[in-house]
Order: structure tokens, then C-alpha cells, then sequence
């Protein structure tokens, strides 16, 4: 039974392991499974790129309950944990959080814990602040090393517990023609590489966010086709010339279907920009737009959609 929200995304946990680790095994319906084992590696890859990992991702074991699943991986020294939720009749994952190996502590966007008793960082996490379905952190605890690992760990190493809720969020992008950092929004994660443009210092987009689509405007809905929406707003004095060539690619925490044509199309006030076809990476499961020329208005309000729809 689903005990917990409804999580667009995955949560992500990161231990580093300095002497190897026990071995993890499988639980969960085997349609589940084998889905997991197919798309984890690829929603992973991008990570992996981003951190400039040498090794592939190895998944170690996976366990189900309903629609909630918990995936361990490694890649060279690096073991960590994903949390996945379905939804939308797929496997989402998304935002990050680590488990620092030399004192036990468990650090993410939502805050900052101490392992204070002998349930430990991962458990607090998933039971407490997570409030994932206790089903599965049951499973989780009896096959993946990882969380073993932790309880083991806390469990040698108690000390006082407490929460600090720094947590972190990009909220604005700059004009340079540096490739930005990606941005986490609503689980997706967004990078853009600005052309040559006129915009002074000081401009930015703010208020930069992002949504995953709900049922109905979903490419699962009859006449839906929807994959993603961003905005945000251009805080500029003056208005802001683009050249052709910016590029913005977006990775998707769910598998794309190699059988549609993505394209964008963004909003700035009265005009529309597009809709843009773009590349479709299956290795990395991104999709990167190229655009046209345009102009943001000092002020203007930006909203983009990014939609697929079957090829012909």
C-alpha cells in the first residue's frame, strides 16, 4: 500500500565506501525489477558525466513495494542509494541526499541530521523526514549493504541529533556563455549555454522553477503530450538581445521514449518562441534544444513547455 505523498522524484543518497561492501540483492515483482535494472543505469549515466565519475553506474540490488523502490549502485569507490516513486506509469527519480561515511551524518536539501540513536542517519531520513512507506525501508534495511552499512555505522558511533534546514535551491540563471550548473527543478534537471547577447551585468532570470506535468496534460492522457514546464522571470533595466545558439538541455528523471520528437516552446508575454525541435540522447536520457534568436523584455514573465509527440 502507498503510504506516503506522491513523489515526482527520487531521492538520493550518497555513502562513500573505503573498503568495499557486502553484497545487495533483489526483492520486489520481477517486471518491476527488470524495469528498474534497465532504466536505472541510463537515468544514472548523467550523473555519473556531471561529477566526471570514471566508472559506469553497477547496480548492486533493488527493492520494490508497490510504487516505491529503493536502487543501490556504484560506480568505481562511489556507493550510493536511489529512491524511486512511480508515477505517470513510469520510474521517476530525482533529488539528492548524502550520507557523509567518516561521522555518519546524513545531509540534503531538506536539512542536516547528526545520528543521535541506534536507528541511524538512513533510517531517520526515510522514516522521519522522507516519510517513505515503512515497508519499504523494512526491505530495505534486510537487502541492500548500504543502509546496513549505516545502521552499523550509527549504531558504533552515537551522537547528539539535530535538524538544520539549510537545504539549497537554484532560483536564477546569469547571461554568460559559460554552460551553466545544472538546475534541479521539480526533479529535472535543466542546463543553459546563453549566445552572444547585450545583457547588462546585473540581468538575470529569477524565480527560475520547474513542474512535471500532471495526469491529464501527460503524454498518457488521451490528446496529452506534455513532458515538462519551466518558468521564470527576466530581471533586466533595459531589453535583452539573444543571437541563434543558445542551448538549453533538460535531463528527465523518468526514460524518454526514443519513438517521439521533442520540441519546446517558450512564452515571453505576447510572443512565442518556437516550437523547437530537439536532440534526444538516449545514452544520457537528455534533450538538448538549440534556439533561434530572440528578445526578453525587461520584466516579461518566461514559461516553457517541452512536449513529445509520436513520429509519423
Amino acid at each position: 500500500m502507498f503510504l506516503c505523498k506522491i513523489v515526482t522524484a527520487s531521492i538520493f543518497f550518497a555513502l562513500v565506501a573505503t573498503s568495499g561492501w557486502a553484497a545487495s540483492d533483489d526483492y520486489g515483482p520481477h517486471p518491476d525489477l527488470r524495469a528498474l535494472r534497465h532504466a536505472a543505469p541510463i537515468l544514472l549515466k548523467q550523473r555519473t558525466l556531471d561529477e566526471k565519475l570514471s566508472a559506469a553506474p553497477t547496480i548492486d540490488g533493488i527493492v520494490v513495494s508497490g510504487n516505491d523502490a529503493m536502487v543501490q549502485w556504484h560506480a568505481g569507490q562511489i556507493q550510493r542509494l536511489e529512491y524511486f516513486s512511480r508515477r505517470l506509469n513510469a520510474w521517476w527519480l530525482a533529488e539528492e541526499i548524502w550520507i557523509d561515511e567518516h561521522n555518519g551524518s546524513a545531509m540534503g536539501p531538506g536539512g542536516y541530521y547528526i545520528p543521535g540513536d541506534s536507528n541511524g542517519p538512513t533510517v531517520r531520513f526515510l522514516l522521519e523526514d522522507l516519510r517513505l512507506p515503512p515497508e519499504l525501508v523494512a526491505r530495505a534495511q534486510a537487502h541492500l549493504s548500504t543502509v546496513q552499512a549505516a545502521m552499523e555505522h550509527a549504531n558504533a558511533h552515537p551522537g547528539p541529533s539535530h535538524f538544520h534546514g539549510d537545504g539549497y535551491a537554484i532560483e536564477q540563471l546569469d547571461f554568460g556563455s559559460a554552460p551553466q550548473m545544472p538546475s534541479l527543478l521539480g526533479g529535472y534537471a535543466l542546463t543553459l549555454r546563453f549566445a552572444t547577447n547585450d545583457a547588462l551585468a546585473a540581468a538575470r532570470i529569477t524565480h527560475v522553477s520547474g513542474r512535471a506535468p500532471n495526469q491529464s496534460e501527460s503524454w498518457i492522457a488521451p490528446g496529452g503530450n506534455s513532458f515538462f514546464f519551466f518558468s521564470g522571470k527576466v530581471d533586466s533595466a533595459k531589453p535583452i538581445r539573444i543571437a541563434v545558439g543558445a542551448v538549453l538541455t533538460v535531463w528527465f528523471p523518468f526514460l524518454l521514449e526514443e519513438s517521439r520528437r521533442y520540441s519546446i516552446a517558450i512564452t515571453l508575454g505576447n510572443t512565442v518562441v518556437g516550437p523547437v525541435d530537439g536532440v534526444f540522447d538516449a545514452n544520457t536520457n537528455t534533450v538538448q534544444f538549440t534556439l533561434p534568436g530572440f528578445s526578453l523584455p525587461p520584466g516579461v514573465d518566461l514559461s516553457a513547455e517541452v512536449e513529445g509527440d509520436q513520429r509519423h
